[in-house]
């Protein structure tokens, strides 16, 4: 699966709950909405994205 990178994105973009994009060499799942600016780019201990991988969206699918 191919997500958008991060800086392709055009500032000013809404991202909404559960957009995923790639930054830094990871993915990433947004968790809450916001408007794209690099104050809310994807990292460690954001409150608005979390570290994605398909192995977790597997986990989460068979346990809901």
């Amino acid at each position: 699966m191919t997500y958008p990178a991060w800086g392709d994105i055009e500032d000013g973009t809404v991202i909404e709950v559960d957009t995923i994009v790639t930054y830094n060499g990871k993915t990433w799942q947004c968790t809450e909405q916001h408007i794209k600016s690099t104050v809310y780019k994807p990292k460690a201990g954001s409150s608005k994205w979390s570290e994605y991988t398909e192995q977790g969206a597997a986990r989460l699918f068979f346990h809901n």
